[in-house]
């Protein structure tokens, strides 16, 4: 019986990993140009007047005009009975139906949200039903439900497109027509008939290729693999699995992660995540006098957002976090302490500027008098009204409540009296925040505006936030404090489950052993914690503000590099810097190193606004191009190129973390607020420059203190 149910765990673990590892990447890819540019298109237009607010996440997929994807992908629900329509989004809240995608926010609908969604598709024109090629193309049992979905990205015949991150599945779903079959290379063997390299693979048995057949080796069901299924990769795969299955399956994931094997070790403090906070506030416990803690980190580095990549001759840019500015007292401390210098960022020219479709140079965009005005009247009515907030406690604020429901697009139509100043506020979100105004809440706005002492110290570079930078790039700081807690800091342990059974010892559990504590600091972004099964439960409000925090429709991030001989736009008068409101780049930096021995261009964008730059090669190609637009044609001899694409990073959900309307005076007071023996840190719960890397060590040292305290008690 023990051996029977041994296996059926086994067979339970491998279907969640590779079925929702499997979806959570198809899910973070970026999507084809399609529904690219369509998504982009909804997020950039407005909600039309009677719109319900509930129905902006539905939009995103079915749009303003309940249409529903042109290519007939996502059906439309424009003109369905309003009756139709609620049972659908019951049975989706009360978890009687399924849908991945829409599951988690179904669950947050109200019976008079569901109401109000339904009433107002079913009052929309009928949509006329869309026949695709996708769907032409696909006649087999099944494929109704492949057609609605896969087909559109990897083809009628599973083929498959690299260019848009789709797989090949090919011979994996079940009844798929194959296309010509192949023969293995080595040992003549059967392939799964397509022409990509990676799955000229035999279909039976595991052979020296590390190919494996799947369930039950029925014939077609070969996986696509150019590596072995390592304990790393498994690992990496079962924290997506554990994270999605903890919201809707407690009871299974609790069965999945029991250790029944010895503890490693006893220790006073286990703290999760091994980036600025997390080390910091191991700093911060041995400065008061405890050594016994560790700090667990479930990637194979340190430095969480913060990331050096080499760039030849000794230098690095940083990918991640990397400006250091007046009035982080922090972070300039904590540089004092290790010995760590600064330098001055580069601003000695013109910025550029493309706004509204206009390309300027100089110290300002080229504006009117009456833009100017309008723009500097709106800037200083949102700065007064970010100090009446109490520091770091905004749902504390009067008027809260009002100031969550709204989007900072809503506050700006109320304000504004051009269109030149809804563009620069979109350029400053999609710059600081990721997101646009209409999708961001104006009190979570207001929140990080007074964190960081209004709004000049956030959008000027020279003198604000973006100041300096790190001799050595941001991540040395990481390695630093790391080297300095030695052998307490341990890499590739994801936290899957943490268990605070007062007055039992804590337990934290990890794919590779099991921990005990007597506190325990959770020094990540609230949207990276629900992969965590917590046992108990956490409170309500706290599970809900990093479920609200995971279902954000920010903009996946890509921080590009792209190197010169020389900072050639510095003989031009230019800076290197450029920020745009609509262009394919959001932002460009100078980043070349202090001795200017090289020049680098450091550029910000997102494949979902630029599907053009779907995969790097021609983000690579392209990025060149966009940059002569702004810097001549020099900035087509480029001697290299690197990259972070955030939105693939398997442990992070991305650097900037926008919240959208209602979450935080929902759960604002459980960012800090500790949740049993749960303590939590990480630069979204600081009070003071929240987003920044001066808040992740703010809140480091003030979970160790709190730690400390608790102790004591």
């Amino acid at each position: 019986m023990r051996i029977f149910l041994t296996i059926a765990a086994l067979v339970v673990i491998v279907i969640l990993v590779g079925g929702v590892a499997s979806l959570t990447w198809l899910m973070t890819r970026a999507p084809g140009e399609a529904q690219a540019a369509r998504i982009a298109a909804v997020l950039e237009s407005t909600a039309p007047p009677g719109e319900p607010a509930a129905y902006a996440h539905c939009a995103s997929c079915h749009l303003h005009d309940g249409a529903g994807r042109p290519d007939g992908s996502i059906p439309g629900l424009a003109g369905q009975r309003q009756a139709v329509l609620e049972n659908k989004l019951h049975r989706l809240r009360l978890g009687i139906a399924r849908l991945p995608v829409m599951d988690p926010f179904a669950r947050t609908l109200t019976p008079k949200e569901i109401t109000e969604i339904a009433k107002y598709l079913s009052a929309l024109p009928a949509v006329e039903p869309v026949v695709t090629p996708a769907r032409d193309g696909v006649r087999h049992r099944g494929a109704s439900r492949y057609a609605l979905h896969c087909a559109s990205c990897h083809g009628a015949n599973g083929e498959g497109h690299d260019g848009l991150f789709a797989s090949r599945l090919c011979g994996q779903y079940a009844g798929l027509p194959l296309p010509s079959p192949s023969r293995d290379r080595d040992t003549g063997a059967r392939g799964c008939g397509c022409d990509h390299a990676r799955c000229d693979r035999p279909r039976v048995g595991r052979r020296a290729s590390g190919h494996r057949r799947l369930v039950g080796r029925r014939e077609g069901m070969c996986r696509s693999m150019s590596d072995r299924f390592s304990r790393r990769r498994f690992v990496r795969l079962s924290g997506g699995a554990v994270a999605v299955a903890s919201l809707r399956a407690p009871g299974l994931v609790r069965a999945a992660v029991d250790d029944t094997r010895p503890v490693a070790r006893h220790v006073n403090v286990i703290i999760v995540g091994a980036g600025l906070s997390g080390l910091m506030a191991g700093r911060e416990l041995q400065r008061r006098g405890i050594d016994s803690f560790l700090v667990l980190e479930a990637s194979d580095r340190v430095g969480g957002r913060t990331l050096n990549m080499p760039i030849g001759s000794g230098h690095v840019v940083e990918v991640g976090g990397e400006w250091i500015g007046p009035g982080q007292d922090s972070i300039a401390a904590l540089l004092d302490e290790l010995g760590i210098g600064a330098f001055d960022a580069y601003y000695g020219g013109d910025t550029t500027y493309d706004i509204e479709g206009v390309i300027s140079r100089g110290l300002l965009p080229d504006v009117t008098l009456a833009e100017a005005a309008d723009f500097a009247k709106v800037a200083w009515q949102l700065d007064r009204l970010c100090k009446k907030m109490p520091v770091g406690e905004p749902w504390r604020m009067v008027g809260a409540a009002e100031l969550d429901r709204m989007t900072l697009g809503d506050w700006l139509r109320r304000h504004a009296s051009t269109s030149f100043t809804p563009s620069v506020f979109r350029l400053i979100s999609r710059a600081v925040w990721a997101g646009y105004p209409e999708r961001i809440s104006l009190l979570w706005v207001l929140h990080y505006l007074r964190a960081a002492g209004g709004l000049l110290p956030v959008i000027l570079n020279e003198g604000g936030a973006q100041d300096q930078r790190i001799v050595g790039g941001s991540q040395v700081i990481s390695e630093r404090m790391a080297t300095d807690l030695g052998d307490r800091v341990l890499l590739g342990r994801p936290a899957l489950r943490i268990e605070d059974h007062a007055p039992d010892r804590m337990r934290v559990v990890t794919p590779v052993e099991t921990f005990t504590a007597d506190r325990v600091i959770v020094a990540m972004a609230p949207s990276d914690t629900v992969r965590i099964d917590f046992a108990p439960a956490l409170p309500k409000p706290r599970a809900e503000l990093a479920s609200g925090w995971a279902r954000l429709p920010r903009l996946p991030l890509v921080k590009a590099a792209v190197l010169y001989k020389t900072p050639f736009w510095r003989a031009d008068g230019l800076n290197g810097a450029m920020q745009s409101d609509r262009g394919a780049i959001q932002l460009v930096f100078d980043h070349s190193p202090h001795d200017a021995s090289m020049g680098v261009l450091s550029c910000f964008l997102s494949v979902v606004e630029s599907p053009q730059f779907a995969d790097r090669k021609s983000r690579e190609e392209g990025l060149r191009e966009e940059l002569a637009r702004y810097f001549g044609v020099k900035a087509l001899d480029a001697t290299g190129y690197v990259e972070k694409d955030w939105s693939t990073d398997p442990w992070s959900t991305g650097c900037i973390t926008p919240l959208t309307p209602g979450i935080l005076t929902a759960g604002g007071e459980h960012l800090r607020k500790p949740s049993g023996r749960i303590f939590w840190a990480g630069t979204e719960s600081a009070k003071r420059w929240c987003g920044y890397m001066d808040g992740a060590i703010s809140a480091g040292a003030r979970a160790a203190n709190e730690v400390h305290a608790s102790l004591k008690a």
